[in-house]
């Protein structure tokens, strides 16, 4: 009984001596472990000091960037409204006829002549003044009646300059008669009484 007590004794002091024996060990190391240890030389440490940039690296100085483009708005400015010319109100004679389109009948048949190849004529005084008064004979008679080398023409009162030149054009001897080569001259004339109206143009040939 006393030998298997020692025995017992024995294994535990030994398991405690083996203990202390690792507890030392293991705090050696951990002493050896613990010591700080100096930063490398090429080690950054989170808190250094910024260094100096360089010529190289420091970023060149900005130039002021160019203003941008103008944008200039250009509007022509509007003329000035062209004054308000209205068509001449035809005077009126003491037998109540109007006359017009003296100059406008012979300009609106160089037109077609030029368009025709054919030299314009000019503008008459004299035979716009024959073609008046061979207008003023037929509108009072009613009826178209020729008084020497001229185209008449017979409607309501508001026909235009443009539809006369049109339905003389329309009609081959009317044309053929506005269209001689050789002539020169002309002059037209429109009279009308209010009800309707006679137009002439005297031509040269």
């Amino acid at each position: 009984m006393k030998n298997a007590l020692r025995t017992a004794c024995w294994f535990l002091l030994r398991s405690i001596t083996v203990c202390v024996a690792l507890v030392a060990v293991v705090v050696f190391m951990t002493g050896c472990g613990s010591t700080p240890r100096t930063a490398d030389a090429g080690a950054v440490s989170a808190t250094a000091a910024p260094t100096e940039p360089s010529a190289s690296s420091a970023p060149a100085p900005e130039s002021p960037s160019p203003p941008a483009a103008e944008v200039v708005r250009l509007s022509a400015r509007p003329a000035p409204p062209a004054a308000r010319t209205s068509a001449p109100v035809p005077a009126r004679d003491q037998s109540g006829v109007t006359v017009r389109g003296r100059s406008e009948l012979v300009t609106a048949l160089n037109a077609r002549r030029q368009a025709m190849g054919l030299k314009p004529v000019a503008y008459s005084a004299e035979l716009s003044t024959a073609a008046e008064d061979c207008s003023r004979k037929s509108l009072a008679a009613g009826t178209l009646t020729h008084c020497g080398y001229e185209v008449l023409a017979m409607g309501g009162p508001n026909m235009t300059v443009d539809q006369l030149i049109t339905m003389w054009f329309n009609s081959p001897p009317h044309k053929a008669a506005l269209t001689h080569g050789t002539s020169t001259r002309a002059g037209g004339a429109i009279v009308s009484d209010g009800k309707s109206l006679v137009a002439a143009i005297r031509i040269d040939y």
